[in-house]
């Protein structure tokens, strides 16, 4: 099931992406679901990531991980580029939170230093189980 739906989900046209996506979230499809991380879109990662929080199992932990850790940056773009990573971050902690059981406090996702918190964190929580 997940193999048709693993290349489209890296789609650079975002209809065809968002599509599988839309898919792999009815079938609670989880390789898909980790793989749309990869994704170019903010929109789809964070799709991806909170359905991931929800349905995920603790095997999805290290790739949320990655996310967050390829996503410890400043965005100096637009408004827009700048909430969308936002959302994003917050998406990846909360979805974090709830598969490890840990709770982050409040995280600044404009700080590399806080991202970097968690990703320690996360790291302490995986070498565990």
């Amino acid at each position: 099931m997940s193999a048709e739906l693993t290349q489209p989900i890296l789609s650079e046209d975002y209809p065809t992406a968002e599509a599988a996506l839309n898919t792999a979230l009815a079938r609670k499809d989880i390789p898909v679901l980790e793989a749309a991380l990869g994704q170019r879109s903010y929109l789809l990662k964070t799709r991806a990531a909170a359905a991931l929080g929800t349905v995920g199992q603790v095997g999805s932990v290290p790739k949320l991980r990655d996310c967050l850790a390829k996503h410890k940056i400043l965005i100096f773009g637009g408004t827009e580029q700048q909430l969308d990573h936002a959302q994003l971050v917050h998406t990846l902690v909360e979805a974090l939170e709830k598969l490890t059981g840990q709770d982050f406090g409040p995280v600044n996702p404009d700080s590399i230093e806080a991202i970097e918190a968690v990703i320690v964190q996360v790291d302490r929580w995986l070498t565990t189980h």
